[in-house]
């Protein structure tokens, strides 16, 4: 996007038939403008006959929704849709894996599954999803566990390659911030070894890094990081060796994959930590959000305090960096936020209300990013809108 966003327009609704509860785009070219949807429903009738389904498979249902983006017709098309398990999140890889566009989730059950965008024809319309690996998390007693949360080590968007600093066009940026940028050509040694790496959390509070190898999902390690449910699990991108987990306790933990346990604690949020995002396009800057309703930024270097603190008026569910420095969040009972890149500034700060319910996913195109897509639980809807 390019100059001041100053409007936000609902395009089309769809109904998604089950909760949605995530909203993922495909960042790898041809196919910027797919979307995945994740979907969540509680079964309040449980068939009789469950012998052959995991433990929980029979409470919570739910479906992958493939779609596609007409970005000449502002429109969404549904491509395809396969049962699942009740998914939690989902997150797609941002490199090619063998020559094969990839996406990983996570379910209620306690699995990671990853699957493949499977391409027979040119035709976007035939796209189909092959699932490849998974690994079912340990259930231990509770037998019970629900995977919550993911993410790739890998995450080196695509769409960065005629990004410099010329094209950034942000007045607000300091000589510093734009030194931060990071050169999409150079390959850093260390974040090449941890491609294939992903993080997971787990309603037990226990994190896990698996890597994917030729032969599947491997378990490197697990952690137990909170004493509550761990909701979100996300990498340092710059530094793939360091990842972070948010938990219901409170608590936002940093963790370096050659130790035996978190290496910080950051106890700054007021609430349950429900959301973590790296910065993709500035290094050392992460932004949290907590069910205290505040949206946080952080320099990795510093975490005595935050960098900003803004309200938002709900829990910040989601959070997506975008290539102009702006910030969009699924913000719970508040609806959905773009806070601009000078977040001091509220006034500029844009709502989306036209949900109605619980907001819980957004997405913008990785090729278009004024394009938004989101999602609200209850009342099962997923909206396109357009950023102006």
């Amino acid at each position: 996007m390019q100059g001041v966003v100053k409007s936000w327009r609902k395009l089309q609704v769809w109904d998604s038939v089950y909760s949605a509860d995530s909203i993922e785009f495909c960042p790898v070219a041809p196919y910027q403008h797919v979307f995945l949807c994740g979907t969540y429903q509680l079964n309040e009738t449980q068939d009789s006959d469950t012998s052959k389904e995991p433990a929980g498979c029979d409470k919570r249902k739910g479906t992958l929704i493939l779609f596609s983006l007409n970005q000449s017709e502002e429109s969404i098309e549904r491509i395809r849709t396969v049962d699942t398990p009740a998914i939690l999140d989902i997150k797609w890889c941002h490199r090619r894996v063998q020559d094969k566009i990839v996406f990983a989730v996570v379910n209620a059950i306690g699995q990671l599954i990853v699957y493949e965008l499977v391409s027979p024809a040119e035709n976007t319309l035939d796209l189909n999803i092959r699932e490849l690996c998974s690994h079912q998390l340990d259930q231990g007693e509770a037998n019970e566990i629900l995977a919550l949360s993911l993410d790739w080590s890998s995450r080196m968007h695509t769409n960065l390659t005629d990004l410099d600093r010329n094209s950034i066009r942000n007045p607000n940026l300091t000589n510093v911030e734009l030194s931060s940028f990071r050169d999409p050509n150079i390959v850093d040694v260390q974040r090449s070894s941890f491609r294939e790496s992903v993080v997971v959390s787990d309603s037990q509070g226990a994190v896990h890094l698996f890597h994917l190898t030729n032969s599947g999902l491997q378990l490197k390690r697990s952690w137990k990081g909170h004493g509550f449910e761990a909701w979100i699990a996300a990498f340092n991108y710059s530094q793939p060796s360091v990842f972070y987990s948010g938990g219901d306790d409170c608590l936002m933990k940093v963790y370096d994959v050659r130790q035996d346990g978190p290496v910080q604690t950051i106890r700054e949020h007021g609430a349950g930590v429900t959301s973590i995002q790296y910065n993709p396009f500035i290094e050392h800057t992460l932004a949290t959000g907590s069910y205290d309703e505040h949206l946080y930024t952080w320099d990795d270097r510093h975490f005595k305090s935050p960098k900003s603190k803004t309200p938002l008026g709900g829990g910040v569910w989601r959070i997506k960096h975008q290539s102009d420095l702006s910030i969009l969040t699924a913000t719970m009972y508040n609806g959905f936020h773009h806070i601009p890149a000078d977040v001091e500034d509220s006034a500029k700060i844009l709502e989306y209300n036209h949900h109605g319910s619980i907001a819980y996913g957004i997405d913008s195109c990785y090729a278009h990013e004024k394009y938004v897509v989101t999602c609200s639980f209850y009342n099962h809807l997923i909206n396109l809108s357009v950023l102006e």
